[in-house]
């Protein structure tokens, strides 16, 4: 985010575009806030809004997939420090008392920098009132679980051997604890040896159990013997609480959690080394998630996609890896652990033709796309000089490493979405300049358009074959008594080439650096690491 001198327009406001909406079209737009006509109270509120978007980056970092943009709440705080109002008036978005006591409480906490008040007073005092009434009901039960607890100790003292050790064991371990020994084992579970770190299912799965920790109280145990009990955190999550955001949770987030919660609980069961378990009803307790109105808008919107001009606008602004990028998405409905775990080896050639043969490690599944010209020609040359290297990366950056690698802290590295960003930037400022806008989608976002330009040519059966889907239609067993219709697939494949041949043949030399040389800049060591074996890949590729 660009941070520029403050100048007032010729009305004397001063005013300045900030984050990014989304409107009903999926096209993305710079809110304007207009700061007022004195210098250093409009770069006060700047400053303040600039703050609240800057939280807004960081909550959209968790999740790779989703861009940043202003809800409504933060919006309407934004505008209303920007016209120097005193304080936010949140309206109610439900008729529940205790939860629109809680989204005012959440959102006070979330932005400091302005107050927020609630708009139905009325309505505040008597969440606030129910508030009281279930936290004196907690406070009870927490003082109940340590009498009980104390009481088995006590108990303990009476009894021989293996009883004492039974319950001190019993009153000693907590929920917290045994979040702690889950989180341990599923990384030595999920532990992948071939990069010596937690695979991503594991680093996901202990993300939300950091996740549990933060939405359940801890408690021992022992507390967590009947059904009430078990089922008091499984219907926290059910009802979707207030995040940190001042937002109910999402339907998608609840459902995660409580399918985590669901599997620790299993877990916890089956541990030798904890002495719990399951109550006799547990399997009756409810796992989904309750719905609430902004589910249907949410979930009734359509997935954005590019147009063919877009593609075109993209294709021309592109440097050689960013176009490699976007025709690995729309050649192959690749998305970024694709293109980054795609190896030499799996570019195979067959009476002339080009495809790409691998298999999805998410779901086992092989799948082959038929390359485009392109394509083909770009995959030349992001490997000019390790063709005798199967299972070396296609792409790598200078220094030899895959561009899906993981980083120090264990998550993976951000390569391929910061490529794909540094394209987008300079696309929308090129079409800002002709008063134009230009949608800020993120790169799987080829993937959603290559599935559906292929969907509309051969069928929905074919866009999940092409998608590398379990199941390419809705009898999940076709797939073991049947082969998936190559031909078919591969037609559908040329005839999206052939729609897409306006907007792929704009460049001359998509694949020139500009230096002199066509070939991808890469250290010595890495081209110096050949396999004389694999001579049949390397001819694969001669021209």
């Amino acid at each position: 985010m660009r941070r520029t001198e403050l100048k007032a327009s010729q009305d004397g406001y001063y005013r300045r575009n900030l984050g990014f909406t989304q409107n009903g079209a999926g096209v993305f737009l710079q809110p304007k806030f207009s700061l007022g006509s004195a210098k250093r109270t409009a770069q006060e509120r700047l400053d303040k809004i600039t703050a609240i978007w800057r939280r807004v980056e960081l909550s959209a970092l968790e999740d790779e997939a989703r861009r940043p943009l202003w809800d409504d709440l933060s919006l309407g705080i934004a505008k209303a420090i920007a016209n120097g109002e005193p304080a936010h008036r949140m309206e109610r978005t439900c008729d529940d008392p205790f939860y629109y006591a809680q989204q005012v409480d959440a959102a006070a906490k979330v932005y400091p920098e302005i107050r927020v008040i609630p708009a139905d007073e009325e309505l505040y005092r008597e969440g606030k009132a129910q508030e009281q009434v279930k936290r004196a009901d907690i406070v009870d039960k927490e003082k109940e679980c340590l009498r009980q607890t104390q009481f088995l100790r006590d108990l303990a003292l009476e009894t021989p051997g293996n009883a004492v050790k039974y319950v001190d064991l019993l009153g000693d371990c907590t929920l917290h604890q045994a979040f702690d020994a889950y989180s341990k084992w599923i990384g030595s579970e999920k532990f992948d040896k071939s990069e010596n770190a937690v695979n991503d299912t594991g680093i996901t799965r202990q993300c939300l159990v950091r996740h549990l920790k933060s939405y359940l109280t801890d408690r021992p145990l022992a507390v967590l013997a009947d059904f009430a009990s078990v089922d008091q955190p499984f219907g926290l999550l059910r009802n979707r609480p207030i995040t940190r955001h001042g937002k109910s949770m999402a339907r998608k987030t609840a459902s995660n959690l409580i399918g985590e919660l669901s599997r620790f609980f299993d877990w916890l069961h089956k541990s030798p080394d904890w002495d719990w378990r399951k109550p006799p009803d547990y399997d009756d307790i409810s796992h989904r998630p309750i719905e609430l109105e902004s589910d249907l808008e949410v979930e009734s919107r359509e997935i954005p996609t590019y147009t063919v001009d877009q593609l075109q606008t993209l294709y021309h602004h592109a440097t050689p890896l960013e176009r490699l990028l976007l025709l690995l998405g729309i050649n192959c409905a690749f998305g970024a652990d694709q293109v980054g775990r795609l190896k030499v080896g799996e570019i195979q050639e067959k009476n002339g033709v080009h495809y790409i043969k691998r298999i999805r490690r998410k779901q086992k599944v092989r799948g082959v796309h038929r390359l485009f010209k392109v394509t083909l020609e770009g995959l030349r040359w992001a490997i000019r000089g390790r063709e005798d290297q199967p299972h070396a990366h296609v792409l790598v950056n200078r220094k030899g490493h895959s561009l899906w690698r993981k980083t120090k802290t264990g998550r993976r590295c951000r390569d391929i979405a910061n490529a794909w960003y540094r394209l987008l930037d300079r696309v929308c400022e090129a079409e800002e300049k002709e008063k134009r806008e230009f949608p800020r989608y993120g790169f799987n976002t080829l993937r959603d358009t290559s599935a559906d330009m292929i969907r509309r040519i051969g069928g929905g059966e074919v866009a999940s074959a092409h998608l590398t889907h379990k199941h390419q239609s809705g009898d999940k067993n076709l797939r073991r008594y049947t082969n998936v219709p190559w031909k078919t697939v591969f037609k559908a494949q040329r005839r999206l080439e052939k729609k897409l041949e306006s907007a792929l043949d704009g460049v001359a030399n998509p694949f020139f650096d500009g230096k002199g040389n066509k070939g991808r800049k890469i250290g010595k060591k890495v081209r110096d690491q050949g396999n004389s074996a694999a001579d049949k890949v390397s001819r694969l590729f001669r021209e």
